[in-house]
């Protein structure tokens, strides 16, 4: 038997737009702080695997080199991607704060319009001049309002270029050259001096 009297659940009010807007610009602040954290972790992990690689070709282990330049590479990508998320993320953020300053900007300019249209009605009969310059001043105020609600939707995405293996091992190449050419200074400033 089906109950007709059932109560119905009384339903929250929904939340105010600016609300709504705060709690999804919280919850991507938290995203992008917890990317930023892993894009710190890989950094830290991309200059190890360079300093590696650096080290293998110092002592002639181009094999070892190319595997960690491999890996190096790949981390570059991942970092790539994960920059760019993060860039998207804060574009949403800076998105989000400008339409919530919007709102109240626009919240600010309303009530002028209702003034200015009393005013209007006031001085009509009075000073009709003065009634056409309030018309002026409030197409004006209309015109800003309009302006604030029009926001530009393009997103500018920077670009990141990614790293090839041959690159790493080039740009490794020179740090191990001039570390090596380096030590080698130090060892023949150590030797001692012969005078014959």
């Amino acid at each position: 038997m089906i109950n007709l009297f059932r109560r119905k659940k009384p339903q929250s009010p929904p939340k105010p737009l600016r609300d709504k807007l705060n709690e999804v610009t919280t919850k991507l602040t938290l995203i992008s702080e917890r990317i930023r954290q892993r894009q710190n972790q890989y950094s830290a992990r991309s200059r190890e695997l360079f300093e590696a690689c650096v080290k293998a070709l110092m002592s002639s282990e181009k094999d070892k080199a190319i595997v960690y330049a491999n890996e190096l590479s790949n981390m570059r990508k991942t970092m790539s991607t994960v920059m760019k998320s993060q860039f998207s993320i804060e574009g949403l953020i800076n998105r989000l704060q400008t339409i919530n300053d919007v709102a109240e900007l626009r919240e600010a300019i309303s009530p002028i319009k209702g003034v200015l249209d009393e005013l209007k009605g006031q001085l009509s009969g009075i000073l009709p001049n003065a009634s056409r310059s309030i018309r002026e001043v409030e197409e004006a105020v209309e015109d800003a309002i309009y302006g604030i609600g029009t926001v530009s939707d393009t997103i500018v995405e920077p670009t990141v270029n990614d790293e090839e293996v041959r690159k790493i091992l080039m740009e490794a190449s020179e740090v191990a050259a001039q570390r090596l050419k380096n030590e080698k200074i130090i060892e023949d400033l150590n030797e001692p001096l012969s005078y014959r």
